[in-house]
């Protein structure tokens, strides 16, 4: 997997720190330098840990807030597969539960945990109206026909898609067309990079046949 962005924190107390991640949040560490920076994963999720004694933390030292205030203001969304898993670990670890596990309008099952330096992490699960392997199936399906029915039956799909758009469910619908777009974008670079590699074989042939002619006239 390709990172294009993480999240960086300065803590007051380092270790403290790692302990919380990992007893609140199920993280564990994966990367560490001394008693200044640390990466930590849970899935695909990554968090880094910076002491405010690191040395490149120097220059914003004096604009850091006392500990236990740092992070007010700052909220770091953390997108989980079971929220409730990682609720109960919370509870169990008696972190400060700021909000709790709650259901909301926009597809989202969320609560809010305070971090000890009071930056607010909030793990949050998607709930979808839809099932992505049920539409998975029936895509892959389509390709593997003849290529003059594949539009007529990727249509149904995106009705329903549409569909779900209509009726407001929106992410549910975001879900049916990012998997239609995603799967047609691989197979139209799968189709391009054998197209290109036929290309290619085909060609060093005839060089290779046209070669073999000349040093025979030779």
């Amino acid at each position: 997997m390709t990172r294009t962005s993480y999240v960086e924190i300065c803590v007051s107390n380092f270790e403290q720190s790692i302990k919380w991640f990992e007893d609140v949040l199920g993280f564990r560490v994966v990367a560490r330098e001394e008693d200044e920076y640390a990466e930590l994963r849970r899935e695909e999720t990554f968090i880094q840990l910076a002491s405010d004694h690191a040395p490149y933390w120097e220059s914003e030292r004096p604009r850091l807030l006392p500990p236990g205030q740092r992070g007010s203001g700052v909220e770091i969304v953390l997108l989980v597969d079971d929220v409730d898993a990682v609720y109960r670990q919370a509870q169990q670890a008696q972190a400060e539960i700021a909000r709790p596990l709650t259901e909301y309008a926009w597809h989202m099952r969320q609560f809010w945990v305070r971090h000890p330096d009071g930056y607010l992490i909030r793990p949050a699960q998607r709930l979808l109206s839809v099932k992505p392997d049920v539409y998975l199936r029936q895509i892959s399906a389509a390709f593997r026909g003849e290529k003059p029915k594949i539009a007529q039956e990727l249509l149904p799909i995106k009705n329903t898609a549409d569909g779900l758009a209509q009726q407001g469910d929106y992410l549910g619908a975001a879900s049916i067309y990012e998997m239609l777009v995603t799967e047609i974008f691989d197979r139209s670079i799968s189709t391009l990079m054998r197209k290109k590699s036929t290309t290619t074989t085909t060609t060093t042939m005839n060089i290779m046949k046209n070669g073999t002619i000349q040093r025979k006239k030779d």
